[in-house]
């Protein structure tokens, strides 16, 4: 088994060893067929909390052959420590890089493990980006918060008698590995 070994430390002994060991799995699962792997968010911009997740995007070689190469790449990583943070993994080919970098990947990202192909691909239109956000963020709210469809204007709040109005439907693991409800999924939307 090769060693791992990270491009630089993301500040935490913890984190660091947990990237370590999703990196060991991926390269151990799909040999040589991953170009880089790179970490966005608070991990990459040193503005993470202890409930922080770890944003990782993992870069293979080409396009993606089958559906269920991809499908099998983003469920290969499955396992999660209590009182670790949660890993919030993103697969994506060179092939479709070639489109159009998201400005997260390319200007947010920081490289730690593998070769820098960021570099190689130009950065997706702002107009692209822009629509693929704002249509995220319907797709979200309706999905995340199990509204029915269609759905119709204007939208109602999830539970209108509840703190943040039901907006807290996600679990976080705090570090002692209690489970508590958190506004995250109202800040991705």
């Amino acid at each position: 088994m090769k060693e791992i070994l990270l491009q630089g430390t993301l500040g935490y002994a913890q984190i660091d060893s947990i990237v370590k060991e999703v990196v060991q799995v991926y390269e151990d699962t799909f040999p040589g067929e991953i170009a880089a792997y790179y970490v966005e968010g608070s991990y990459a911009d040193h503005t993470s909390l202890a409930t922080s997740d770890i944003d990782l995007v993992i870069v293979f070689r080409h396009a993606f052959a089958h559906r269920e190469t991809r499908t099998m790449a983003e469920r290969t990583w499955t396992s999660e420590p209590k009182g670790a943070p949660e890993v919030d993994l993103t697969v994506v080919d060179e092939e479709s890089l070639r489109a159009g970098v998201h400005p997260t990947l390319k200007l947010g990202s920081r490289l730690i493990y593998g070769q820098d192909v960021c570099d190689l691909y130009p950065l997706v239109p702002i107009e692209a980006w822009a629509r693929e956000r704002m249509h995220a963020a319907y797709w979200l709210l309706v999905t995340i918060y199990q509204r029915s469809t269609p759905v119709h204007l204007p939208l109602t709040l999830p539970s209108p008698l509840e703190e943040f109005y039901g907006y807290t439907n996600r679990t976080l693991q705090l570090p002692d590995g209690q489970e508590v409800f958190c506004t995250r999924n109202l800040i991705r939307t």
